[in-house]
């Protein structure tokens, strides 16, 4: 098994973990049911921020290649005269 689907893994079984002590604590289901949906939102929003931070990176970096990639191309065709 390597070592990026042992880490998948056990994080989901503490994901699973954390979720039965939720549902199992000894307090209301309502009260249950709004911290997990609390929970829920802030991973949501968090997912969202990081999804379009690794967008803004990417296209940095798709950027920056293809400036390489043209400065690379104009020296070819320099060295080739």
């Amino acid at each position: 098994m390597n070592v990026a689907r042992y880490w998948a893994v056990f994080f989901l079984g503490v994901a699973a973990g954390a979720a039965v002590a939720l549902i199992y604590a000894p307090q209301s289901g309502e009260k249950t049911r709004k911290q997990l949906s609390a929970i829920w939102m802030m991973r949501v929003i968090t997912s969202r921020k990081t999804s379009g931070d690794l967008g803004k990176h990417a296209r940095s970096c798709l950027q920056e290649n293809k400036d390489v990639a043209e400065d690379v191309g104009g020296a070819c065709e320099l060295g080739s005269r």
